[in-house]
């Protein structure tokens, strides 16, 4: 499949869900703000719960165990949301009963054997993603240790990790030797 760019939901806007087989717009029409809008309020209507459009996407064929696409798979319509960071806990149940589910349990590695979603979907995960995680290259770069922390927070950054710079930054100024601020990167970067 090939890639999107998706807008990563922003606080309080944190939990990413995909609705399976539904569409906000009638289909073969676009996606407007008043239907946008009318999707927000059932969710307020229905759950007490304030929730905000990221996209309708449409799905790629299943793949067998041959890497050949399935016959009469794909094309189904998911629509990607994100819910506010304080009703997450009083929508984590009833979601269940018209089938909507957290991203993270849609991609992740057991659940999603086969691509049928762009990769641009993977930015939208609340966890690490191998799709996304930025790779800084050490290589020809001033090895001091305070650089190389800033280096890397940079690239957190620009990979959209920027919450995580101040953890990562704590975490290599209390290592207790330069092995161990390699082993800090790691958990966050891929290192070149």
């Amino acid at each position: 499949m090939t890639s999107i760019e998706l807008k990563k939901p922003v606080k309080p806007f944190v939990q990413v869900c995909v609705w399976e087989g539904t569409l906000v717009a009638t289909e073969g029409k676009e996606t407007t703000p008043e239907k946008i809008e009318e999707f927000e309020a059932f969710f307020v209507e229905r759950f007490g719960t304030r929730v905000q459009y990221i996209a309708e996407i449409k799905t790629g064929p299943n793949i067998d165990g041959h890497g050949n696409p399935v016959k009469g798979t794909g094309g189904r319509n998911d629509v990607f949301f994100s819910v506010h960071e304080e009703d997450v806990g009083k929508f984590a149940v009833p979601r269940l009963t018209v089938g909507i589910r957290w991203i993270e349990d849609v991609l992740a590695r057991d659940n999603y054997r086969h691509p049928i979603y762009p990769d641009g979907v993977f930015a939208l995960c609340s966890w690490y993603c191998p799709k996304v995680r930025p790779e800084v290259t050490l290589a020809g770069t001033d090895g001091n240790v305070f650089n190389l922390i800033a280096l890397v927070s940079k690239e957190m950054k620009s990979a959209g990790l920027g919450e995580d710079v101040d953890k990562m930054q704590r975490a290599a100024m209390n290592a207790p030797s330069y092995e161990h601020v390699m082993a800090v990167f790691l958990e966050y970067v891929d290192l070149d």
